[in-house]
């Protein structure tokens, strides 16, 4: 049994003031340049192990997903954009500092999941479990739902009127890759498609000239 004084709990006396747009900016961007679905962004998990950043890419382990039934799981790669305010391993690195996760544990503690449930407080927010788990209490996952909740009111105010999806980032990142001549078959490997065919349907040309932008 884990020594609950091991846990890390979550400082509700600090709102954070930036978290909920970090995080779907964060997340964004993983979509994009990951090929990510909404399945695979709520089950990226902050452990060093399992989350590895170095100095021109970063190692984000899916440990289970729609083509990976049998949940072997896998690293994907994705690679810095150096200069870009859209880069994700710098988001990904500051939205870590700025949440203040826990990311190295003693066997037995869960660090937690990237995306957590949060409440409104004042002009901030505060996390609404604790900052750590237990291999038998993790910390429980964001639905899909929710965060594709998130992607439709941010896109409704914008002022965006095209149906806005869970699968945009990873329409978007596959049509981007392909207009910056990225191979079907390379694109197949980071999609972790299981035929081009499939990998091919999210290339689309009306979102072209968009995606040319965020190369």
């Amino acid at each position: 049994m884990v020594d609950r004084n091991l846990l890390q709990p979550a400082d509700t006396n600090k709102p954070l003031d930036s978290y909920l747009p970090n995080a779907l900016h964060t997340i964004g961007m993983l979509a994009y340049f990951g090929f990510l679905r909404p399945s695979d962004l709520v089950r990226v998990m902050v452990h060093t192990d399992t989350l590895q950043l170095h100095d021109s890419f970063m190692r984000v382990f899916i440990p289970c997903s729609k083509t990976d039934q049998a949940g072997q799981g896998t690293f994907v790669t994705i690679g810095c954009v150096p200069g870009s305010k859209y880069c994700p391993v710098s988001l990904v690195r500051d939205f870590l500092e700025l949440a203040k996760y826990q990311r190295t544990a003693p066997a037995g503690v869960d660090c937690g999941p990237l995306l957590r449930a949060v409440r409104r407080v004042g002009a901030g927010w505060v996390f609404q479990e604790e900052m750590t788990g237990t291999s038998t209490q993790p910390i429980p996952l964001l639905s899909t739902d929710t965060v594709n909740g998130h992607w439709k009111r941010l896109a409704r105010e914008a002022g965006i009127k095209a149906a806005i999806t869970g699968q945009c980032g990873r329409i978007g990142g596959a049509t981007a890759a392909a207009a910056g001549g990225a191979s079907a078959a390379a694109r197949l490997v980071h999609g972790r498609w299981l035929s081009e065919t499939v990998g091919n349907g999210y290339v689309r040309a009306e979102c072209t000239s968009l995606a040319k932008h965020m190369i």
